[in-house]
């Protein structure tokens, strides 16, 4: 185990360190207001206060997930597809999933499957498998069709700074 050798160390504590959840999951955690939305900011820098106007209606509209057409989860803990339950986003055009813990081509087409319309997929910044790393290491039992990530409605996929060979 790491961290046992005596001159060893680590920068990040283990117990810090984000695990992957599903999608569904961040969806509903950046978009459904759990408490009572705040009417009024305050600033930290001067004494004025900033009113939030119209936020109960932005919030109840927000939580209507599977009505976005906008998904933005940029610096989440996504790593899995939704549970097999979980709603189709049938309105969703544009999926953005910078930064998050994806990094299995197989899961990408998982959760493709609950986007069917999405036109603008962001997967920049997650330290995606090599598509030879894919293909070799398919599990037993996948059908060759499940090989390919394949979206007919998809125009465009941002895959920069995904460490891909």
């Amino acid at each position: 185990m790491p961290g046992n050798h005596p001159t060893g160390g680590s920068l990040i504590k283990a117990q810090i360190v984000p695990l992957p959840t599903d999608i569904l999951f961040e969806i509903e955690d950046r978009y459904i207001e759990k408490n009572t939305v705040e009417s009024e900011i305050e600033m930290t820098k001067c004494s004025k206060k900033i009113e939030l106007i119209g936020m109960e209606r932005t919030a109840a509209k927000q939580s209507n997930i599977e009505k976005l057409i906008n998904i933005v989860l940029d610096n989440r803990s996504v790593g899995f597809p939704p549970p097999a339950e979980s709603p189709q986003f049938l309105l969703c055009r544009e999926l953005n999933l910078y930064g998050n813990l994806l990094y299995k081509w197989r899961t990408v087409r998982q959760i493709l499957k609950y986007f069917p319309r999405v036109q603008e997929l962001n997967l920049r910044k997650n330290r995606m498998e090599s598509w030879s790393e894919n293909r070799n290491g398919k599990e037993s039992g996948e059908e060759e069709e499940e090989d390919d990530v394949y979206s007919e409605s998809c125009k465009k996929l941002v895959l920069s700074e995904c460490a891909l060979n």
